[in-house]
């Protein structure tokens, strides 16, 4: 979009008005404290909103430069929407001395992320937690011991097993414009770069998506290599996403969706 240019002041705007006025009209007298002053200043200062106001709303009306609630109305004309953040579930073992039961609002916890869990325990059994929080940053690698916060008698320690449902990070509007963007490409069912990339980003755990279409396993094979926000996709993401490409991808591509080596 080209550049705009500046707003005039108030007294600008107030001689430009000035000058629609007709050669013979009688009332001329600009000075602030006349009636004719304050009401020509109030006109301009109306118009001078005007302008601000149409500064901010052009640019909302074009995809390459709408943000916020904007850019999510031209995502809805796609049929498309904002993924949205959520919070991480845990599977973890339980290091104890005796078996207990997590008493009610218990938290755990490694540096500032911290963890809810309820139920029964036992030494050496699998529980569930969930993050307090929202975002990737609660998605923690296997080995990695939350600690309790809440006093929670018998209980040393949970150790992470695997992350069952990863915790995700709002999207950016970068990142939502950019699938806007690839949104009509994807209308087709044709075998190009963009649409793979297109359809890789609709499942929400996916972030970066990179396809390599250079016949990587021979003659008419392509591979879509996806990755969520944090670490290595998981057997299930993998198997989600493929199943889109296979529903989707021509009869006579070979299309492998895996994981960056």
């Amino acid at each position: 979009m080209p550049e705009l240019p500046p707003l005039p002041t108030l007294e600008e705007e107030t001689q430009r008005l000035l000058g629609f006025l007709p050669e013979g009209f009688l009332v001329r007298n600009p000075d602030s404290f006349s009636a004719f002053g304050t009401y020509l200043r109030l006109a301009a200062q109306a118009a001078l909103e005007a302008r601000a106001f149409t500064r901010e709303l052009v640019p909302q009306l074009f995809v390459v430069t709408a943000t916020g609630a904007w850019l999510d109305e031209h995502a809805k004309g796609l049929g498309l929407a904002r993924k949205e953040a959520r919070g991480a579930r845990l599977r973890c073992r339980v290091l104890a001395s005796a078996p207990g039961t997590f008493p009610p609002g218990a938290l755990l916890g490694v540096g500032e992320l911290r963890y809810r869990a309820e139920g029964p325990f036992a030494p050496n059994v699998l529980v569930e937690v969930w993050s307090e929080g929202v975002g990737s940053r609660y998605n923690l690698p296997p080995g990695t011991r939350l600690l309790p916060v809440t006093v929670v008698g018998g209980l040393e320690a949970l150790e992470v097993e695997e992350v069952l449902e990863p915790g995700l990070d709002r999207e950016t509007d970068e990142e939502l414009r950019a699938r806007l963007i690839l949104a009509w490409p994807a209308l087709g069912r044709g075998s190009t770069y963009h649409v793979y990339v297109s359809w890789a980003l609709e499942d929400p755990e996916v972030r970066k998506v990179q396809v390599i279409d250079d016949h990587p396993r021979g003659q008419g094979t392509v591979d879509v290599v996806i990755a969520p926000a944090r670490g290595l996709p998981s057997p299930e993401l993998l198997a989600r996403v493929q199943r889109v490409v296979d529903e989707r991808r021509p009869l006579t591509v070979n299309a492998l969706v895996r994981s960056p080596a």
